[in-house]
C-alpha cells in the first residue's frame, strides 16, 4: 500500500508537495519520501521512517533546506522512495506503486465465488509485470551504450519451513487499510487475521518465513553461466512448501527480499552482495546527534550492534542480518550495504558500509 503526489510549478512547489504528501500519509505506515530539483541546487532528497512519528513531524526540519519548482513524495510501505535514477538522458526521480490489489478486486468482480487471490499468485503477478518493466529499461539502456547483453525475468519461487515459527506470528502488514468494522467483515468472510496497524487503520498480516531453497536456481545459474542478465526473486520470491508427491504449494506469506537475496547470493557462490538502499552508510544512533556512519563491519561487531538495538526492525535490520549470513557462510565473501546512486562508488570501495570476517 502506498500514496504519491508530485507537483511542477513556475514557482517554488516545496509546500505544495508536502501538504500533498501528506495528505496521502494514512495510505502507508513504514516510510516517506520527498525529492525536489531545483536549478541551481539539482536534487535534493530526504527518506525518513513514519512508523512511530506522523509525517509531518518528521519532515518539519528539512523543509527549510528543500527548494525547487518541481517535486515528488511518496508513502511507501515497501522500498524506500522516491528513487533518484541516473541514465543516459540525465538524472530523475520517481515513484513506483502496486497494482495488485486492483488485479485482486478485478478478479472478486469477475468471479464472485472468488473470495480472494491466492498470496502466492499475487507475488507471481509482481514479479512478472516488474520483471517485465526491468528486463526492457535495462536492455534499452545497455543498448544505448553499446552493450549488447540479453535480459530475462525468471518467476521465483522459495522454499520455506511450514513450520516456521514465523507462521505461529504473523508480523507482515499487506493491502489496503480498512475501518474495524470493514476488518470484520472480511475476517469472518475469508478467515484472515486482521489487525490494527499503527492507529491507522486495520490490515491483513501474514507471516514472513525465513527462506530454505530456491526452486529455479538450476535455471537462474544456466541463464547467468550462458551470458545473460538474470532479474530473480523479485519480492523476497514465491513462497512455497512441498507436500505430496512433490508438489509445490503456495503459503500465505511475504518472505524479506534481503534474506532471500543473501540466499541467492550463496546459493549461486558469489564473491559479493551489494544490498542497495536509501542510505549511503549503515548507522549507529541513527537520527540522533550522534549518529556514526560504519565503513566496516565484522559479523561479530555487527551482532553486537544489533543486540544493542541499533538497527530498526523492518528497515536496517534485515539488511545486517542478511550481510551477516552472507559474510559468515564462506571465507572470502564480503556484503556492501549503499545508496542505490553509490552503487559504483560502494563497489569501488569509496563508500558503504562493507561487512566481512
Amino acid at each position: 500500500m502506498g500514496g504519491f503526489f508530485g507537483a511542477i510549478s513556475h514557482k517554488n512547489c516545496i509546500y505544495d508537495v508536502f501538504f500533498g504528501t501528506d495528505y496521502h500519509s494514512h495510505l502507508g505506515t513504514r516510510r516517506a519520501g520527498l525529492a525536489f530539483y531545483d536549478t541551481e541546487k539539482g536534487f535534493q532528497r530526504q527518506i525518513h521512517s513514519i512508523e512511530n512519528t506522523p509525517f509531518r513531524t518528521k519532515f518539519d526540519d528539512d523543509m527549510a533546506k528543500f527548494s525547487g519548482n518541481a517535486g515528488i513524495g511518496c508513502i511507501s510501505d515497501t522500498d524506500p522512495q522516491p528513487l533518484l535514477v541516473r541514465s543516459h538522458l540525465g538524472m530523475f526521480a520517481i515513484s513506483t506503486v502496486g497494482i495488485i490489489n486492483n488485479a485482486m478486486l478485478a478478479l472478486m468482480h469477475e468471479d464472485p465465488t472468488q473470495d480472494s487471490t491466492p498470496l502466492s499468485v499475487c507475488g507471481a503477478m509482481s514479479q512478472a509485470y516488474i520483471g517485465y518493466d526491468l528486463q526492457n529499461v535495462l536492455r534499452e539502456e545497455m543498448l544505448n551504450r553499446g552493450i549488447d547483453e540479453p535480459v530475462v525475468t525468471i518467476v521465483t519461487q522459495v522454499e520455506v519451513d511450514p513450520k516456521d515459527p514465523a507462521f505461529n506470528d504473523p508480523s507482515k502488514p499487506i493491502g489496503k487499510f480498512l475501518s474495524e468494522d470493514e476488518a470484520k467483515v472480511m475476517a469472518a468472510k475469508t478467515g484472515f487475521l486482521f489487525k490494527e496497524d499503527a492507529g491507522r487503520g486495520w490490515r491483513r498480516y501474514v507471516a514472513s518465513p525465513k527462506p530454505k531453497q530456491i526452486v529455479e536456481l538450476g535455471a537462474i545459474r544456466a541463464l547467468s553461466d550462458s551470458g545473460n542478465i538474470v532479474i530473480c526473486c523479485g519480492g523476497g520470491g514465491i513462497p512455497v512448501y512441498r507436500t505430496e508427491h512433490n508438489h509445490l504449494k503456495g503459503a500465505a506469506a511475504v518472505i524479506d527480499k534481503d534474506f532471500a537475496s543473501e540466499l541467492l547470493a550463496e546459493q549461486l557462490d558469489a564473491d559479493m552482495l551489494i544490498i542497495l538502499t536509501a542510505v549511503e552508510k549503515v548507522a549507529i544512533n541513527f537520527n540522533k546527534p550522534d549518529q556514526k556512519g560504519l565503513d566496516e563491519l565484522t559479523p561479530a561487531e555487527a551482532k553486537e550492534y544489533i543486540a544493542q538495538g541499533q538497527f530498526a526492525k523492518g528497515s536496517m535490520l534485515p539488511k545486517v542480518e542478511a550481510a551477516v549470513k552472507f559474510a559468515e557462510s564462506k571465507s572470502g565473501r564480503t556484503a556492501l550495504i549503499t545508496l542505490l546512486e553509490k552503487a559504483k562508488d560502494g563497489i569501488e570501495g569509496k563508500t558503504g558500509t562493507r561487512v566481512h570476517q
